[in-house]
């Protein structure tokens, strides 16, 4: 109860004195005090994340945090996006990635290109605002039927964002720089079997603070997802 309330009192607080800054210069500031505080808490974010998380990198875990306060106080803002795709955003398609921290910024692009996803996630209650929006998004959580669930959403024009964990069942191992990972192929397999496009996802931030968002065709491919998520990984702000 009592981090809920510290919580409660930061977020309106942090709300409070962020509104009184123009909404085009909001992320600006934003920027800025993440270059000061990742020096700082960065490296013990990026730690923590490292348990689940497929790659995750120190400034990026301080956006998330930066990210999850202006949400939970209503703070809107714009969004300097950068995007790195070949393609259009599709209706019926699957775009997967790594367990990035600011893999929020994606959802965000999709709601300005009038698209709303539906996020397969464990905790729906965490971050269920799409950033600097106060627009909810629709999120399934993990369970024996959540593909299926997730199916009917994609048939609807709703595009199914899949953020995979690091996680032993059914998966396909791998070595990088952030240690040993598990990528699951249940989610390969739920988009060969429907013959659902998929899309490999990366959401990273550059040497200016602005979120890239990276998008590239894939196969079904667990290999070939693992390829890109290495390629990516390397590019992530430190």
């Amino acid at each position: 109860m009592a981090r809920r309330i510290t919580w409660w009192l930061l977020t309106r607080s942090v709300a409070l004195v962020v509104t009184f800054i123009p909404k085009r210069h909001r992320f600006r500031v934003v920027v800025f005090f993440c270059n000061v505080l990742t020096p700082i808490i960065g490296e013990r974010l990026r730690r923590r994340a490292r348990r689940n998380a497929l790659c995750s990198g120190p400034y990026d875990e301080v956006m998330r945090l930066a990210m999850r306060i202006l949400a939970d106080g209503g703070v809107t803002f714009d969004a300097p996006l950068v995007v790195d795709s070949p393609v259009a955003l599709e209706r019926r398609a699957i775009f997967v990635g790594g367990h990035y921290p600011i893999a929020n910024f994606f959802l965000r692009h999709a709601l300005d290109h009038g698209i709303e996803p539906v996020v397969v996630k464990a905790f729906p209650e965490i971050d269920r605002f799409i950033w600097g929006t106060r627009t909810e998004f629709e999120a399934i959580e993990p369970s024996p039927t959540a593909l299926l669930k997730l199916q009917r959403h994609i048939e609807a024009g709703h595009p199914g964002l899949v953020l995979i964990d690091n996680s032993r069942s059914a998966s396909v191992a791998f070595h990088s720089e952030y240690g040993d990972g598990h990528v699951s192929t249940r989610v390969f397999e739920f988009a060969t079997r429907f013959a659902i496009p998929m899309f490999f996802l990366c959401v990273r931030s550059d040497d200016q603070g602005r979120p890239v968002i990276v998008i590239r065709p894939i196969a079904a491919d667990p290999n070939e997802f693992i390829t890109h998520l290495l390629e990516q990984a390397a590019l992530l702000r430190r």
